[in-house]
């Protein structure tokens, strides 16, 4: 029988203000750059119920991320066609 590994296990000079398993959130400014990385994420850990509203901006999508599928019905009307945008040679195709 083994016992049940730790995060202490693996930091022990670190000194904590809670228990290491404690679900209190951490503040944004107590994270240190680069602390949270791909690797250090569980599987599915990010969803749609943690993301902030507008917390993914446009440099953080990949080229032609946004594909025709992903676009809902009557999402882009008359304001959000660039001026010249539509030409008759691409009406024609």
């Amino acid at each position: 029988m083994s016992a049940k590994h730790s995060f202490v296990d693996d930091y022990p000079y670190l000194t904590y203000s809670a228990s290491p398993t404690a679900t209190d959130e951490v503040e944004t400014s107590e994270i240190a750059d680069g602390a949270i990385t791909t690797a250090k994420l569980a599987s599915g850990a990010v969803t749609d119920a943690k993301l902030a509203d507008k917390a993914v901006k446009t440099a953080k999508l990949d080229d032609k991320a946004v594909t025709t599928a992903k676009i809902a019905d009557a999402a882009v009307d008359t304001d959000q066609i660039k001026d010249g945008a539509v030409t008759a040679d691409k009406l024609a195709q």
